[in-house]
């Protein structure tokens, strides 16, 4: 009696190897190349027991075993697929018309020799997890519709075409990352991506690394602008980019660069949250080549600002370092203290108010620190006039206070809530910012010797404030 053969859902079901073979045998007889099509791969398939049999072409010179026809692979269902030493000399394809759902899908130590445009196109496929270890390809290998939720591991790879990711989706599952690493010839392109998680670049190329339209939506109704598209986080480390780095319509939660060396960076709409290590100098460096002022500035700001937090982090850890070796007993308290404040930071938007306070009390006796922060509060490194008023403004206030209660032999003026004789105390106050002079009689302070010390301190941190409300006015004069 005839076997039947189980079709669920219009599915061939394997079950075994021997099942598997009879299915390429044909296939090769009937098509001349091999075509897994519309199958439900009940068998973990590993193509290392081709080793066992006869009749099966081998590769001297690598090893492996020889594949002279091409491989289609269409709407497969199967837990393990994986590809080990097979030197392919014709193209192996993924339908780009079916989608075929692999647990996990990996090419270890494989040669593609096809002299087709992509030597390895994988269209389609939904995977949990997918390594590429040690393979070589002699033209493009692209990567069009692939959805992951695991780990997306490419390494030791020499390709010498180029290497592209389109519609490829990292899902946003715990531990997932895309790591990349190795040669590629030419381009290394991310075209419309959605990169959730971590993606690692760490290849060497002689051509461009572009990411276009990363975590970007190109309907009208959404904001490209807003913080909740930039997830992820985009890391290179050792990278060698010969040409330029392209950030296009891009929305990342961090850009982290570590010994990147590229020779231009073009980026447009390109929004992020953080930039970690030597990223802000990299891009900065981008800025500077295409003379783009205002991205030069921005980038500018950003290592400033991390090189503040950082020296600021440092000395609180080295005080909290020495309070834990001075008391060990109380090392469980001041890590539940830790814990506390870093709740409070993230959950209370009030902490920005107090953090001027803060930084300026950690580096009040740091030259370094401390002219930072003067950079920082007067004019946002240069970037905004408006600040720069407002810092002149409250130092201003702030001077007349002291100088009132502190440094004059007579009070020269007394709170009063109706506001009694505001004019004369209002010019009073007018006459410490006039440091040019430019209202000409100015109310006679009568000064303490110690008062004179203050005046002579207060006009010269007045000066500095307007001197920075002018340079950020000046920096943007274009």
């Amino acid at each position: 009696m005839k076997k039947t053969i189980e079709k669920p859902n219009n599915k061939t079901v394997v079950k075994t190897y021997k099942e598997l073979f009879r299915i390429v045998q044909k296939s090769i007889e009937k098509y001349d190349e091999i075509r897994l099509e519309n199958l439900q791969i009940k068998c973990k398939v590993d193509t290392n027991v081709l080793y066992d049999k006869k009749g099966i072409p081998i590769d001297i010179s690598s090893g492996n075993v020889i594949v002279d026809y091409p491989v289609f692979i269409d709407c497969v269902e199967c837990d393990e697929l994986v590809f080990e030493k097979l030197t392919f000399n014709k193209e192996v394809t993924f339908s780009t018309t079916s989608k075929s759902s692999i647990g996990r899908l990996a090419f270890y130590d494989c040669i593609f020799n096809s002299p087709a445009t992509n030597s390895l196109q994988i269209n389609n496929v939904y995977c949990n997890e997918f390594d590429m270890i040690r393979c070589f390809s002699g033209m493009n290998i692209s990567f069009d519709c692939i959805s992951c939720k695991g780990n997306y591991n490419i390494e030791e790879i020499d390709v010498k075409g180029g290497l592209e990711f389109r519609n490829f989706v990292l899902l946003p599952q715990e531990g997932t990352d895309l790591y990349l690493a190795g040669r590629v010839y030419r381009n290394v392109d991310f075209f419309n991506c959605s990169l959730y998680k971590k993606t690692i670049v760490n290849v060497e190329t002689d051509g461009c690394v572009n990411f276009r339209l990363i975590n970007y939506s190109i309907n009208e109704n959404i904001d490209n602008n807003s913080k909740i598209l930039r997830q992820g986080s985009i890391c290179m480390s050792g990278t060698t980019i010969e040409k330029q780095l392209v950030l296009f319509c891009c929305n990342i939660g961090t850009i982290d660069m570590v010994n990147v060396k590229v020779k231009s960076i073009l980026e447009f709409a390109f929004n992020y949250n953080r930039l970690e290590n030597q990223a802000g100098t990299v891009l900065r460096n981008g800025a500077l080549q295409r003379n783009d002022d205002i991205a030069y500035n921005k980038y500018t700001a950003v290592i400033y600002e991390d090189y503040l937090q950082s020296i600021s982090t440092n000395k609180k850890n080295r005080l909290v370092k020495k309070k834990e070796q001075h008391n060990l007993t109380s090392l469980k308290e001041i890590k539940e203290v830790k814990e506390i404040e870093r709740r409070y930071n993230k959950k209370n938007k009030k902490w920005k108010i107090i953090e001027p306070f803060r930084l300026f009390a950690i580096n009040i006796f740091s030259e370094e620190g401390l002219l930072l922060w003067l950079n920082k509060y007067s004019n946002n490194y240069n970037r905004s006039w408006f600040r720069g008023i407002c810092f002149t403004a409250i130092i201003a206030l702030i001077s007349y206070f002291v100088l009132n209660y502190c440094g004059m032999q007579q009070q020269y003026f007394v709170i009063d809530w109706h506001f009694s004789g505001f004019g004369d105390v209002f010019v009073g106050y007018l006459s410490l910012l006039d440091i040019f002079n430019l209202i000409g009689d100015k109310p006679d302070f009568s000064l303490t010797p110690f008062g004179k010390l203050l005046m002579f301190l207060c006009k010269i941190l007045i000066a500095y404030g307007e001197w920075q409300t002018i340079y950020a006015f000046y920096k943007y004069k274009k």
